[in-house]
């Protein structure tokens, strides 16, 4: 069997795989309505985020650099001692983001915070201009079972009329 051959039976078979995939897409899924009570539990039966000043909590001027950053919404301050959640806010626009706070690695001339790009971007910050941050740690706080409801919830599966 010659390589071109065989490359004609792969192209063959790829192509009748994507067919019958393409078709099974297409075939629907039930005949008849089914009708399920699902419980469901409300927002209140998630947890929350809770502000922890007593964890950590600073209020300084912020700085992104203009350069693009790794990691995602994030600040960094200098003697942090371990990673934390934390709510970042610029009070100078009134936005805030959920992010994380790390140490920052050394000291550096300028504001103590080192702002990421994503974090600069949620908060409206320009690049090389100091901005008024508050940051505050936060923690998961599991709702009061008390004051957990929960709903009934009915879904419909339809029959899909043919055509």
């Amino acid at each position: 069997m010659t390589d071109e051959s065989r490359g004609a039976r792969r192209k063959a078979w790829a192509a009748g795989l994507g067919i019958v995939l393409l078709a099974a897409g297409c075939q629907p899924v039930g005949n008849s309505a089914q009708i399920a009570d699902t419980p469901r539990a409300t927002a209140a039966t998630q947890s929350v985020d809770v502000e922890a000043p007593d964890v950590f909590r600073a209020e300084a001027q912020g700085l992104w650099d203009g350069r693009p950053s790794l990691g995602g919404t994030w600040v960094a301050y200098p003697g942090v001692a371990t990673p934390e959640r934390v709510v970042i806010r610029n009070t100078e626009t009134g936005k805030s983001v959920n992010g994380a706070l790390f140490r920052r690695e050394r000291e550096n001339p300028g504001p103590p915070f080192q702002v990421s790009s994503d974090a600069a971007d949620a908060l409206g910050m320009l690049a090389g201009a100091p901005a008024p941050l508050i940051v505050t740690a936060l923690r998961r706080e599991a709702p009061d079972p008390a004051e957990v409801s929960t709903d009934t919830v009915t879904t419909e599966t339809l029959a899909d009329d043919e055509g």
